[in-house]
């Protein structure tokens, strides 16, 4: 187990992120300011819809030669 200390933060969204010996915190410091960030962020995921093809058509016919009046 590690000691309670600033330690790189494991999420990369700061320099440094306080491990208090048993979990991270939301304490963070960039440029030696301290501030705060939950150490898990809150995601919002919107699921990709399945793409569905296009129902399939009649085979198309080629156009009928008829002869022409004469």
């Amino acid at each position: 187990m590690t000691a309670p200390s600033w330690l790189a933060d494991p999420m990369r969204r700061h320099e440094l992120r306080w491990w208090n010996g048993t979990a991270w915190t939301d304490h963070v410091s960039d440029s030696g300011i301290q501030s705060i960030d939950p150490p898990t962020p809150v995601v919002s995921v919107i699921a990709p819809q399945p793409t569905v093809p296009p129902p399939l058509s009649a085979p198309m016919r080629a156009p009928s030669r008829r002869p022409k009046p004469a």
